[in-house]
């Protein structure tokens, strides 16, 4: 459960700095992590399969929903880091 709450960290800090590449990173430890845990939880045949479902969908999911997921993220900072980080809907002066 740890790396996943460190994969949904680095998950908003990816969407902050508006960076994929953080997620892919750290993928193939999210991709074990959630392996052990159906496999733990009784979905021992499953357990690739559902795997696959969860992380495929979670990040089409957020693929397709990118600029959206970063407003959101980025509303939540202030304004001093804000300023600091990568355009979000501002023109640049």
């Amino acid at each position: 459960m740890l790396v996943i709450a460190l994969y949904i960290g680095f998950g908003a800090v990816a969407l902050a700095i508006d960076r994929r590449a953080l997620l892919v990173s750290s993928l193939a430890y999210v991709l074990f992590a959630l392996y052990a845990l159906f496999r733990q939880a009784g979905a021992v045949e499953l357990s690739w399969a559902l795997t696959a479902l969860v992380i495929g969908s979670a990040l089409l999911l957020l693929s397709a929903l990118w600029h959206h997921a970063r407003a959101m993220v980025m509303r939540g900072l202030p304004a001093q880091m804000t300023a600091r980080l990568p355009y979000l809907d501002r023109a640049v002066a």
